[in-house]
């Protein structure tokens, strides 16, 4: 008897347990980084700015936790875009 209210209590205490960390884990928000890299690769190819300009800009307004500007601001080589042939008129 003693042994069954045990674990009955055990059990309870492990779905409350489970419940609370899954409950704090679905609020958590993720950073969109795509959208982060866009811009500043903007600021950097586009409009020309040093890195540090560049991490002052957004560091405020986005957010952005110290650790990941070291892989924000490293140079990438540009995607090459993938484009269908062009084919002259009447041509297949």
């Amino acid at each position: 008897m003693t042994a069954a209210v045990i674990a009955i209590a055990a059990a309870v205490v492990v779905v409350l347990v489970s419940y609370v960390a899954g409950h704090s884990a679905g609020k958590r928000e993720t950073v969109p980084w795509r959208p982060i890299f866009q811009l500043v690769d903007h600021y950097r190819k586009c409009l020309g700015e040093d890195p540090a300009a560049v991490q002052a800009r957004l560091t405020g307004a986005l957010d952005v936790p110290p650790w990941a500007w070291d892989e924000l601001l490293r140079r990438r080589p540009a995607v090459p875009l993938a484009r269908r042939p062009v084919h002259p008129e009447g041509a297949p």
